[in-house]
């Protein structure tokens, strides 16, 4: 039975077993007490044995949803298909193997149907960011600051998106920010660099380091 998120089948394997444990210690006392009729017996016992036949096969189909990460996130998403957490794997998954157009997708399904997870819309900001694609990232990065106003985090990955789309003074000022906020120097030294000397390059735009 679909729980929502994918992680309770394994979380429930345990208290299952204990569960059949019962239901086996229970047999033979109900069927002590079942009619002496033999084919009242006959029929619980093809009951009985119908249901194991459908539970070992149910269990078979099932576990080809673990085979691998990709059958895993998309058999979520058509479980619970309006979970936001769902969408979010799956476009998480996607993005992370370059399949950058139906992960996008399945990213924007997830902030359509929960518009309030920061950790969410960060991850599809830096992943767009990382794909060269700031146009769409830049957006999410101001979306994030304005949901957390305290956090430091995206302003480093803002500043290179920045510093790509050459608005360099504005580049400048989010990599002091992320100083400001408690970021490393070091991470922001080259964009600060960059910015000062009016230039683009692909040094100044390392993954940023959270």
């Amino acid at each position: 039975v679909p729980a929502g998120f994918i992680i309770a089948e394994r979380t429930l394997l345990l208290p299952s077993i204990g569960a059949m444990i019962a239901v086996a210690s229970a047999l033979p006392w109900v069927y002590s007490r079942l009619p002496a009729r033999r084919p009242i017996r006959a029929t619980a016992v093809a009951a009985l044995g119908l249901a194991l036949a459908l539970g070992v096969a149910r269990s078979y189909t099932r576990n080809r949803v673990w085979r691998d990460d990709d059958s895993l996130w998309r058999q979520g998403v058509v479980d619970s298909p309006d979970s936001y957490l769902a969408h979010f794997r799956l476009g998480l998954h996607l993005v992370s193997n370059q399949r950058y157009r139906e992960g996008e997708t399945h990213y924007r399904r997830a902030i359509d149907l929960f518009p309030h997870d920061p950790l969410m819309v960060y991850a599809f900001a830096e992943q767009l960011r990382v794909a060269g694609n700031c146009e769409a990232a830049i957006p999410l990065y101001n979306w994030l600051f304005a949901a957390q106003p305290e956090s430091r985090r995206g302003h480093l990955g803002h500043a290179q998106c920045l510093l790509a789309k050459r608005r360099f003074g504005e580049a400048r000022d989010e990599a002091l920010v992320w100083i400001r906020k408690g970021g490393r120097v070091a991470s922001a030294r080259e964009i600060l660099l960059a910015a000062k000397e009016g230039r683009d390059s692909l040094p100044s735009r390392p993954r940023a380091r959270q």
